[in-house]
């Protein structure tokens, strides 16, 4: 494979390791003896077993072990608005399945691909050489096709099962929102790169990106028959599971005590004041667990989620009140 042979530097490269991942009761216990911006990020990466958490997990879980056995094993689309948790997802399920530097090469399963605007098909390609620890500096190639060939071969000698591509709008939709055309077909040449990828390699492709992808999923046969799941995510209602959410999240923050977030008024003020986007949440009880930290407070309180709402939002009438 020329200079491609998946090799990575390994400052133990006599040896070969996987460090499983912590356990969240440990990662919380370890935020808790930490300073308070530590508890603050570990509320934001914590993972809380949500519906669409289940689900979505699961099916990446099944998409997994489909592609260890077979060379069709389909695909997920997750259509959401902004912090929703699409991200969320793939992160956590990346986290589930991390890398393992190897003495001969970088096994890994599970490639999470974000995209911050179009990407060739050059971009995508030289993208996953990276993610193999391979310096595409050091690869010899003429052309696309070439690389390409390379890239097949390199992902099958680390075993890459499933890439996960997050803002996925910038693969198939143009930069005004609207379908991105090429000859009448959907994606242009990015999008046929990706089904003839899909095709050469067996690997499982999930996309997670904004609602306008729902027309790629419903008009391009192409696509949706290779990758046929679709998982939606919605804000939360102020409903039941809101509260079951809010519940799993009390017993999560890393405070001594709890905070009785799922507490009727209290409740109904947290969905007011995130509407019931899981980012805006987060972000909120992150900063209100900094705050309580800092004040040495062992729970939550109200005038917390009050000043944490002015941080984040620059308001001093907030849905709990004034702020200090």
């Amino acid at each position: 494979m020329g200079g491609g042979d998946c090799q990575t530097p390994s400052l133990l490269d006599s040896l070969e390791f996987n460090v499983a991942p912590q356990t969240p009761q440990a990662l919380r216990a370890a935020a808790m003896r930490g300073l308070p911006a530590a508890r603050a990020e570990f509320v934001r990466s914590v993972s809380i077993n949500v519906d669409d958490f289940r689900v979505g997990a699961r099916f990446m879980e099944g998409l997994l072990n489909r592609a260890r056995r077979s060379k069709s094993p389909g695909g997920l689309w997750i259509l959401g608005h902004g912090g929703q948790g699409k991200s969320f997802l793939l992160d956590a399920f990346s986290r589930r399945h991390p890398p393992v530097d190897t003495t001969k090469w970088r096994q890994c399963e599970v490639m999470l691909i974000p995209l911050r605007s179009r990407p060739s098909k050059s971009d995508i390609l030289l993208t996953i050489m990276l993610i193999l620890g391979i310096n595409p500096g050091m690869l010899k190639y003429q052309n696309n096709s070439d690389l390409e060939k390379i890239v097949v071969d390199a992902m099958s000698h680390c075993g890459v099962r499933v890439i996960l591509f997050d803002e996925s709008q910038h693969l198939w939709l143009s930069t005004t929102g609207k379908i991105n055309r090429s000859a009448d077909r959907l994606g242009g040449e990015v999008g046929d790169f990706l089904k003839e990828l899909y095709d050469k390699t067996g690997i499982a492709f999930v996309f997670a990106g904004t609602p306008g992808l729902e027309v790629v999923v419903n008009s391009d046969s192409q696509a949706n028959t290779r990758w046929a799941g679709v998982l939606h995510l919605k804000p939360f209602e102020n409903d039941a599971k809101f509260s079951a959410l809010l519940e799993a999240l009390d017993d999560s923050l890393p405070m001594e005590e709890r905070s009785n977030l799922a507490e009727p008024e209290l409740l109904s003020m947290i969905h007011q004041a995130t509407q019931g986007n899981f980012r805006r949440l987060k972000n909120l009880l992150a900063e209100a667990v900094f705050l309580a930290a800092s004040a040495e407070e062992r729970r939550v309180r109200k005038q917390h989620l009050a000043d944490a709402f002015f941080e984040i939002s620059c308001a001093e009438a907030t849905p709990f009140g004034h702020a200090s």
